[in-house]
Order: C-alpha cells, then structure tokens, then sequence
C-alpha cells in the first residue's frame, strides 16, 4: 500500500487517542514537550483537572 504524507495523517486522525499513541510511541514526557503551546493555552483546564485554582499561586509567574 503506497499513500501520500497527507493520507498518512488522514488514515491516522481515524484512530483512537490510544490506537494513536501507540503507533506513534510516544511518552508523555515527548507529548509534553510536543504540545507545550496546546498546554499553555489549556492551563486552565489543566488546572481545574487537578484541582488547583488559579488563585493558588500565590503571586507566582506562569513561565511559558
């Protein structure tokens, strides 16, 4: 089976987050450096998943 780059992604957005995961093997520790951006911009989501408010920083910076 020959496929383009493009059909490549578009046979890959059909899989499972997990399916995804492990065709592409990669740790959490590469997903995290991967979508830094994605991250920073669901901070807050992120923060209210572990149950951590925004005002429980106590005056420290959000480093980027």
């Amino acid at each position: 089976m020959s496929f383009t780059f493009h059909d490549m992604k578009e046979l890959l957005k059909k899989e499972s987050e997990l399916d995804l995961l492990e065709i592409l093997d990669l740790s959490s520790v590469e997903l995290v450096d991967l979508l830094e951006d994605v991250l920073y911009d669901k901070q807050s989501r992120i923060r209210e998943y572990y149950c951590e408010d925004d005002e429980e920083l106590d005056g420290e910076e959000e480093s980027y």
